[in-house]
């Protein structure tokens, strides 16, 4: 068997792994093949140039690798998070491109009144803009998608959103209120290194085909990402989100992880 053939078997192994990973998700602790076969899926969705929303259905499959995985594995530990509950909706939340461009695509789609329309979220979203985590600190500037304090695009909110499940409410209050910035806010490992897992095949699959792995402020970049043709141009190559300054990068161990999955996908052609 010639190498080229040997590489195409084993993409479509990884690719088969990857389709299993959809159905089930995946375990606190994956083994890095799971994490690889995902990221051949993801690749794939994102290189199909049939798909014009290509970025934000990888997203869409993310967010549904994390669905499976919280609920195949609950927390032991008792979340205090609930409906109307918007604490940590008035703090500062980043969101990776493709997250952000499925939120605008909703956004744009939406028939009911439970969202805001396109004009009070760009609104909303300005309030936010150019603040950083320390800024937004105590300022109980709510997210531009916060509504009765509940979340108007639940189903699309990003991976970071999804991530946060605090076991106690009075540490929420204390960061809302302002009056401990280094407070310890107890949450569930659990839906942390879910998010972590879903979103490092993600990053990986973006490198692999050179684009931008950056996250950005949830209004910054929403009010980018609701532009005219704001995907297909990020898709191209084109800059998007020029002038806004990216969130935080992923720690080095993490980084790491991203690059040696996206020198696999990029070997397996």
């Amino acid at each position: 068997m010639s190498d080229r053939q040997q590489r195409r078997q084993k993409k479509h192994q990884l690719h088969q792994l990857g389709e299993t990973v959809l159905k089930r998700g995946l375990p606190q602790a994956p083994a890095p093949e799971a994490l690889l076969g995902l990221a051949v899926v993801l690749r794939g969705a994102l290189a199909d140039t049939n798909v014009g929303d290509r970025a934000s259905r990888a997203a869409e499959i993310v967010h549904k690798v994390f669905e499976i995985s919280a609920k195949s594995t609950p927390s032991k530990l008792d979340i205090a998070c609930r409906k109307g509950c918007g604490y940590c909706c008035h703090t500062w939340v980043s969101a990776t491109a493709p997250e952000l461009f499925l939120i605008a695509r909703a956004l744009q789609s939406a028939n009911s009144g439970g969202a805001p329309g396109r004009a009070a979220v760009l609104d909303r979203a300005g309030k936010t803009a150019g603040l950083d985590i320390t800024q937004r600190f105590g300022r109980k500037i709510p997210c531009a998608l916060l509504v009765d304090d509940a979340c108007s695009m639940y189903a699309e909110r990003p991976t970071v959103c999804r991530q946060v499940t605090s076991t106690e409410l009075a540490a929420c209050i204390d960061e809302y209120e302002g009056r401990d910035f280094n407070g310890d806010m107890i949450v569930s490992r659990l839906y942390l290194d879910h998010a972590r897992n879903c979103r490092i095949p993600l990053q990986a699959a973006l490198a692999s085909l050179d684009l931008p792995l950056a996250s950005y402020e949830l209004g910054s970049g929403l009010t980018a990402a609701l532009g005219p043709g704001a995907e297909a141009a990020w898709l191209s190559g084109r800059d998007t989100f020029q002038g806004i300054t990216p969130a935080p990068a992923e720690p080095t161990q993490i980084q790491q992880v991203i690059h040696r999955l996206a020198t696999a996908l990029v070997a397996l052609g």
